[in-house]
């Protein structure tokens, strides 16, 4: 009787958090050590209730601590994963509803968190102008995606986790082409790595004043941290999914949270891996991005002459 109280969407998150335990205790049946449930609930399921304070500080000093928060590269391998299931490109009205309802049912799985609602909002849109066959930017739908939010919860604006995703995706569209047009290495795996070079730099610059202002701290090898947990954390989100269906792989996916948790400890511990103490004002907070700004039009007005054909291998 309580529950027909609640109103229609409520009752289907209510669904959805119990299917969220219920995939949680075939975690604890996978006999995980208490590091390795907690790595695996918090990037799988965003379900961060049995993290550690050492397992937490490894990750902030390495600069790995977004890996354990469900976004747009969890909901981006979901998608990617649904869309292999596309066989042309017939019906493909139908196809993006069914995409759409998957992205959100994948959200709501997770909790609704606002980096993730801030991906599953992205892609509902893009969904929808593709269908149209128009060409979408990416900033407008970043835009957009904001306002959707903050229209249905103004209070969102004050959510640090909020803050953080957008102010990291902002600038990974803005400076992104910007880099990726001066330099880019003819070579796939050289291109794929640099790839993800430019991602950390401009996801760190979106964050950076925030992350100082909120934690007080700012990881130095950020750089070497993403390089290797991208790869580690895309392994992990595939093999959990073939783990619930074949029980069987649940041990190599152990033993790939455990290797990543080592590397990331050993990275941890290296000399000045973190520089903490940082107390900026809001002011200052501000300045830094009116100077990243700054650096964003004059990356614009950088000499044509040094274009991607004199700065390729």
């Amino acid at each position: 009787k309580a529950l027909r109280r609640l109103a229609r969407w409520q009752r289907e998150r209510l669904w959805f958090l119990y299917k969220r335990h219920a995939l949680l205790q075939k975690y604890h049946e996978m006999n995980a050590a208490e590091e390795e449930y907690s790595v695996l609930a918090a990037m799988t399921l965003g379900d961060k209730s049995g993290q550690v304070k050492e397992l937490r500080d490894t990750y902030s000093v390495s600069g790995a601590s977004h890996i354990l928060a469900i976004s747009g590269l969890h909901v981006g391998i979901v998608y990617m994963l649904l869309t292999w299931f596309m066989l042309g490109r017939r019906r493909f009205w139908l196809l993006q509803v069914v995409l759409v309802v998957a992205i959100w049912a994948f959200a709501m799985l997770t909790g609704l968190s606002a980096s993730v609602t801030r991906a599953a909002t992205m892609i509902s849109i893009y969904a929808v102008f593709s269908g149209r066959g128009g060409r979408s930017s990416g900033l407008n739908i970043l835009c957009f995606a904001a306002i959707v939010m903050l229209v249905a919860d103004a209070s969102t604006l004050f959510d640090i986790s909020f803050q953080l995703s957008f102010a990291a995706v902002f600038a990974i569209l803005l400076f992104m082409p910007l880099l990726q047009s001066m330099y880019q290495p003819q070579n796939v795996v050289l291109r794929w790595g640099w790839n993800i070079i430019l991602v950390s730099i401009c996801a760190q610059v979106g964050t950076a004043p925030l992350v100082a202002y909120y934690f007080g701290r700012l990881p130095v090898y950020f750089l070497l941290t993403n390089l290797l947990v991208i790869p580690a954390a895309t392994a992990i989100f595939f093999g959990s999914l073939l783990s619930l269906l074949f029980p069987v792989a649940s041990a190599a996916l152990l033993w790939v949270v455990r290797l990543m948790n080592g590397v990331l400890r050993l990275i941890a511990s290296l000399p000045g891996a973190a520089i903490d103490g940082l107390h900026p004002t809001v002011v200052q907070v501000a300045l830094v991005y009116v100077f990243f700004l700054l650096c964003y039009f004059i990356l614009r007005l950088w000499p044509r002459n040094l274009t991607r054909n004199s700065l390729t291998w």
